[in-house]
C-alpha cells in the first residue's frame, strides 16, 4: 500500500488513499535509515521484496530464506507457510508483508542455531546466481514445481533463480539462462 496513488480497499482497511501517499515517504525513510545500520536484509523469496525496494533503500545484501537459508527441518524451504509449519511454527494468517514478518520473526526464534545459519546464508546470499530453467515435459512440470521452480507464462518455463553450485541433482534436465 505504500506505494498506492489510491486505495481501492479503502472500505475494507480504512486507510485513507492521501495518508498512503503522506506515510510513503516517512515510511521509506525510517527504513532506508533502519537498513543502513545492518549488514543484510531477510525475507522469504527476496527476490520480490528487492524488487520494489531497492529503488528506495539502495543495493543491500539480501538473504533468501528460501534459497540462502539451510534450515534445520526437512520439508522446509519452499513457501514461507510450508517451512513455518514443518518447524511446528504455527501460521495465525499469511500473505500479508505484516504477518510474513511476523511469521519469519516466530520461525527464526524457533530455531536454536539461527545465528550459525543466518550467517552461512549471509555467505552464500554472496554467491552469484543464475537463472536456471527445468526442462521438463508438461506431464512433469510438478517436478518442477515441487523443487521450487517458478512458471514463467511469458517465456512458457519453468525457472528458479540460485547460486550456481546448488544447480545440481535434480531429478531432471536443466540449463543456466543468463540472468
Amino acid at each position: 500500500l505504500l506505494r498506492a496513488d489510491g486505495n481501492a480497499a479503502e472500505n475494507v482497511n480504512g486507510i485513507p488513499a492521501g495518508a498512503l501517499m503522506e506515510a510513503m515517504t516517512s515510511a521509506w525513510d525510517i527504513l532506508r535509515s533502519a537498513c543502513s545500520r545492518v549488514d543484510a536484509l531477510a525475507a522469504h523469496q527476496a527476490d520480490f521484496d528487492k524488487s520494489f525496494c531497492e529503488s528506495h533503500i539502495g543495493n543491500r545484501l539480501w538473504i533468501c530464506t528460501r534459497e540462502d537459508l539451510r534450515w534445520p527441518k526437512a520439508g522446509a524451504g519452499t513457501s514461507l507457510i510450508a517451512t513455518a509449519l514443518a518447524h511446528g511454527v504455527a501460521v495465525v494468517a499469511a500473505h500479508r508483508a505484516i504477518n510474513d514478518c511476523l511469521l519469519l520473526a516466530r520461525l527464526f526464534e524457533a530455531v536454536p542455531d539461527i545465528a550459525e545459519r543466518l550467517e552461512a546464508a549471509r555467505l552464500h546470499a554472496l554467491l552469484p546466481k543464475v537463472r536456471l530453467v527445468a526442462d521438463v515435459s508438461y506431464e512433469d512440470r510438478d517436478l518442477a514445481k515441487e523443487a521450487g521452480f517458478k512458471w514463467d507464462a511469458a517465456r512458457k518455463e519453468w525457472w528458479r533463480l540460485m547460486a550456481q553450485v546448488d544447480a545440481e541433482g535434480f531429478p531432471f534436465r536443466t540449463k543456466v539462462v543468463n540472468v
